[in-house]
């Protein structure tokens, strides 16, 4: 039995009330969104829905920002425009790559990942809804003619040109 004088510290309380508030979440970790935005990228800048992870965290952090969007199209039109190794990577999208493999969204297989049926179907639900990741979608987009290589990629991150 608690004896009263080692609860000292509480019976000096005479009202203890708790208010429940929300808990914020930046909208860029939030797994909807960051699974939503994979299976756009996969959709619309991979050949056969398929991608290495080095290419998807490209293009995650091309979405991040309006300024990494302008960024990525120059680099795409011309390699030499990235003058530095400017580009992030996110550890909460491997996160969600992880998740959207155990909701079988999409799979990995020989280095790459691949969208599954489901994930097919999500991407047309994304597609028609009109007021879902516009921008994001109008990039993809715009960019999907353009293809960007693994080396490519890689001499950006590693400052090589």
């Amino acid at each position: 039995m608690i004896e009263k004088n080692e609860l000292i510290p509480f019976c000096a309380i005479e009202n203890l009330s708790f208010q429940k508030r929300p808990k914020l979440i930046s909208p860029d970790l939030r797994y909807f969104r960051r699974l939503s935005l994979i299976i756009l990228i996969l959709m619309y800048t991979a050949r056969n829905h398929q991608m290495s992870l080095l290419k998807i965290q490209f293009f995650n952090w091309a979405m991040a920002s309006s300024r990494n969007m302008k960024l990525s199209r120059a680099y795409l039109n011309d390699p030499m425009t990235i003058k530095s190794n400017i580009i992030s990577f996110d550890p909460s999208l491997n996160r969600a790559i992880d998740m959207a493999i155990g909701d079988d969204f999409i799979e990995f297989k020989t280095g790459v990942f691949r969208l599954t049926a489901k994930g097919e179907q999500f991407f047309h639900y994304l597609v028609n809804d009109n007021n879902l990741l516009t921008s994001e979608k109008e990039y993809l987009q715009a960019v999907c003619s353009r293809s960007i290589s693994e080396k490519q990629i890689e001499s950006i991150i590693k400052g090589i040109y």
